[in-house]
């Protein structure tokens, strides 16, 4: 199940608000902007303004700066006292061109600028590119909302679960036995809530709920399957998805699709897939908010060690706690996925695949790395969490940079390198703070990625004696670290317009060449031995439509 990104731009109509006290230009620019599409309405004044703002908040002001009596600057300033600019973007029209008063209409709150005399489509653009913005703040706000919603419902499923564990204490006519195996059974599922309500990226997730609910019920597999119209289809198996089918019929007589039409749960010893060997099989269904079936969880072992009538309590509060982590992680990944589309507006080489296999590759490097130095579950699952989607941002600061130069064919000279690789403070400023773990890995990854082990990358950053110096060796945070080889890697493996594809022999060529100067050479020695499952979770997500050409 997954939600979809929609659109960025309104569904309806924007309205503009146009603000000049000069007649001609007002009729000039409601006419051309309303064949544009908009819906223009005009104000001669600030005063007039400002109460058309109060009484009908449009989608846009553009603004002229030189009014008699109450002067543009003025106006800006009272929309700033009450009006974010991400919720009201102003564009401010001036016939001056003295860099300092621009200056003082962009410190009022001024979203962007155009000079007079006015030339059409560089207001149209400047327009379409401020109201493209809101849109995708507005839908930000939204999702940050039913986020929310989200994680209320996720705390009552663990109120729900408190109260069952009470319930349970007091069947008097249960034996010793089967009430220690049943508290067991929701402290586990309490414990896979708690661990639910944590998480970021919904594979990782998933996967670790999915195995935390084998563990607590005892299983020796777990497979989750989503209502894809006439077919239940696979999304989650553990431990090996090969020995589940892809998909099944919802109209079978398979236990999944018993469960997905009977919206109850089921435990029998039966063949659950239709074929293959018989297990002892218990499954529950995945209902959403508004009583609908969107998935059922599987849990299966061996035919003579059949579930108990209190697994099933159990094991419906395991799809209770799957549903809500779908759901909440869905609309995180949404966020984030809008958050890496906005980058590759700018950078057609910042795809959605590339940051994707990014993410894949570094999980698969830090778990080696984790191994090796013996890093408990608890810690590998945490913070492989965590790194999976920071590594898919490492790269989101180049919405800053400006066109000209994130777009320029030729050679960057000195200057427009030393701004270019502003966006790795650009894009760490949007997690600066730390006010969540996720903010702290999301920050060194992005501030960092560009680090080299010998001390000749960049950002510059404070040192203990005061001065300024690139990081170097162990200095680096691990993260940055793993991130800065799975992104190199990839994209030696991809075409781009100035390159051919690398094979996989060259790239690791290259990434021993690079031991102890570019990267860490324990991460090197890592990566290359484990290229084929590298390359496995590069194939994961595969450039479309030529991608990688027009990057």
């Amino acid at each position: 199940m997954s939600t979809p990104l929609g659109d960025p731009n309104l569904d309806r109509p924007r309205s503009i608000l146009l603000v000049d006290d000069e007649p001609l230009n007002r009729d000039m620019l409601s006419r051309r902007l309303g064949k544009a599409g908009y819906e223009v309405s005009t104000a001669s004044d600030g005063a007039e303004a400002l109460a058309q703002i109060d009484a009908k908040r449009p989608d846009l002001v553009l603004l002229d700066l030189l009014m008699p009596g109450m002067s543009g600057l003025d106006v800006l300033r009272e929309i700033r006292r009450t009006v974010d600019p991400t919720e009201l973007p102003v564009v401010v029209a001036t016939a001056l061109h003295e860099t300092s008063f621009l200056v003082e209409a962009m410190e009022a709150g001024a979203n962007d600028f155009v000079t007079k005399p006015l030339d059409f489509p560089v207001v149209l653009a400047r327009v379409e590119s401020q109201l493209r913005a809101k849109g995708i703040a507005d839908r930000n706000r939204t999702l940050a909302s039913r986020l929310e919603v989200a994680r209320t419902r996720l705390e009552v499923a663990n109120r729900e679960l408190a109260q069952m564990f009470g319930e349970l204490e007091r069947e008097a006519d249960m034996d010793r036995r089967s009430r220690d195996t049943a508290r067991q059974r929701l402290h586990s599922m309490a414990v896979l809530g708690d661990r639910a309500s944590k998480g970021i990226d919904q594979d990782v997730v998933m996967h670790d709920l999915l195995l935390g609910g084998m563990v607590a019920l005892q299983a020796t597999s777990a497979a989750l399957y989503r209502v894809d119209g006439d077919v239940l289809r696979r999304q989650y198996a553990v431990p090996d998805a090969a020995q589940v089918p892809e998909e099944l019929p919802l109209d079978g007589q398979t236990i999944l699709a018993r469960i997905a039409h009977g919206h109850s749960v089921l435990t029998e010893t039966c063949k659950p897939f239709g074929t293959g060997a018989v297990v002892a099989a218990l499954g529950a269904p995945m209902v959403d908010p508004d009583g609908e079936v969107q998935a059922v969880v599987l849990l299966m072992r061996g035919p003579s060690s059949p579930f108990a009538r209190e697994d099933e309590n159990a094991v419906a509060s395991l799809a209770a706690i799957l549903e809500g982590a779908l759901q909440r992680t869905a609309l995180t990944r949404t966020n984030i996925e809008r958050m890496i589309r906005m980058a590759g507006m700018r950078d057609p080489s910042e795809t959605f695949s590339h940051t994707n296999r990014v993410a894949g590759m570094s999980l698969v490097l830090f778990n080696a790395w984790c191994d090796r130095h013996a890093i408990p579950m608890e810690r590998r699952l945490r913070e492989g969490d965590l790194l999976r989607t920071g590594a898919m941002l490492h790269d989101v600061g180049k919405v800053a940079i400006p066109d000209g130069i994130l777009k320029k064919p030729a050679a960057l000279t000195p200057d427009e390198y030393s701004t270019m690789m502003g966006h790795t403070t650009e894009g760490a400023a949007l997690f600066s703070g730390h006010r969540t773990p996720f903010d702290r890995i999301a920050h060194d990854i992005v501030l960092h990625h560009h680090q080299r082990w010998n001390g000749r990358g960049y950002p510059p950053v404070a040192q203990p004696d005061g001065t300024l110096s690139p990081l170097r060796g162990e200095q680096i945070p691990l993260t940055a670290r793993i991130v800065a080889i799975a992104d190199v890697y990839d994209a030696l493996l991809s075409t781009r317009r100035y390159k051919r594809a690398w094979s996989r022999a060259e790239a690791a060529d290259y990434l021993r060449s690079q031991s102890g100067e570019h990267f860490d050479p324990e991460l090197v020695e890592l990566a290359t031995g484990l290229l084929d499952e590298l390359d496995a979770a590069r194939a994961e997500f595969p450039e479309s439509d030529a991608a990688g050409e027009r990057a």
